[in-house]
């Protein structure tokens, strides 16, 4: 019987039509054990030859277990059966947004409940750390890969108001990995106009718990093609298309912006489609009945014009006001992510691929 960390030394064999062996690759690889306590995974798969193929990697967050010693900070990869080929576990607390870089690493934020361990981090499969973001800086949300290949992410900054309330907004940062040097930064305070608030998301704390929650970024995109960082001002309601180098926002969608209020609220994860088009989880809280969809957009920067191009929705039960992906898939497919971040009422969090 297999336990955990027993080294195996395995063959692959290659034989000809006769069955005689003509090639063969060694590897050895170390068997992890999944501990007791992971969360189950029920998969449900409707057709099978459409499925993208492959592993999907997932984090697993539970800010509210029975025991706060049991809460889980984590990475997990799954097949299509569900069963865990991999995992990495960190110290209690939050891993979020986990990729996979072109080098073949892993980056993701996190933040421990305990002790200084909070930022970006790029480490080995094995959690080797290679790469933390810079002291100081309070990174949410997102953490991915900018102009030149050099990190993009989105901070925390907090700033008086009218002299008197602290509002917390976004700064947006562009670091090269190797030095840790910002060469580039955004301040949504300079942009954007601090008169515009959500009624109900000013009265919360910002994620820093020092200020109000003014902005709520969400997602910071690198859109190479058309040289803009697209920006997800979650409690306006709006994406903004900001110009690089320079800064200034070249284009603002959602509410009383182009596309008008309909296109998205309170949205998240968006995404730049080959074709220009920007994909993204519409979570929807203001509407009535309360239900979720994922979107597309497309925009000519030339004419101004937005024209809706996707829309889905799985009824009746499909809301998730607060979290939310969509990621398309190499085949066509869209991975969706429905939460949840255990807000009452509880409720099983749930991915979904679709054609």
């Amino acid at each position: 019987m297999l336990t955990d960390r027993t080294l195996v030394y395995a063959r692959v064999e290659a034989l000809d039509v006769g069955g005689a062996p003509f090639a063969h690759h060694d590897s050895r690889f170390a068997v992890v054990v999944v501990p007791d306590d992971y969360p189950q995974f029920e998969v449900v798969v409707r057709d099978g030859a459409k499925l993208q193929p492959g592993y999907t990697m997932m984090n697993l967050q539970d800010p509210v277990p029975p025991q706060p010693e049991d809460r889980i900070a984590a990475a997990v990869m799954v097949n299509s059966y569900g069963e865990i080929a991999w995992y990495l576990q960190r110290p209690r607390g939050y891993l979020t947004d986990v990729r996979v870089l072109e080098n073949g690493n892993l980056l993701y934020l996190y933040d421990a409940d305990e002790g200084s361990d909070r930022g970006g981090f790029e480490s080995t499969w094995d959690g080797q750390i290679v790469w933390r973001s810079r002291e100081g800086a309070i990174l949410h949300h997102e953490v991915g890969v900018g102009p030149g290949g050099n990190y993009l992410y989105l901070t925390s900054l907090v700033q008086p108001v009218g002299g008197i309330l602290p509002f917390e907004g976004d700064g947006i940062e562009i670091c090269d990995p190797a030095t840790n040097r910002v060469l580039w930064s955004w301040n949504a305070f300079d942009h954007l106009d601090t008169s515009r608030v959500d009624p109900e998301d000013i009265l919360l704390p910002g994620l820093s718990l020092i200020g109000l929650d003014w902005t709520h970024g969400n997602a910071v995109v690198w859109d190479a093609k058309r040289s803009l960082i697209w920006y997800s001002v979650r409690n306006f309601d709006q994406i903004v298309a900001i110009d690089y180098p320079s800064g200034a926002i070249r284009a603002t969608f959602g509410k009383d912006a182009l596309g008008g209020a309909s296109l998205m609220n309170h949205q998240h994860a968006p995404e730049i489609e080959k074709d220009g088009s920007i994909l993204f989880f519409d979570n929807r809280p203001d509407s009535d009945p309360k239900a979720s969809r994922i979107a597309a957009f497309q925009w000519s920067e030339r004419t101004g014009e937005v024209t809706p191009t996707f829309e889905w929705s799985d009824t009746p039960d499909f809301f998730d006001g607060v979290v939310g992906d969509a990621d398309r898939q190499p085949n066509g497919n869209i991975l969706i992510t429905s939460g949840t971040a255990n807000i009452l009422p509880y409720k099983t969090a749930r991915l979904m691929e679709i054609t």
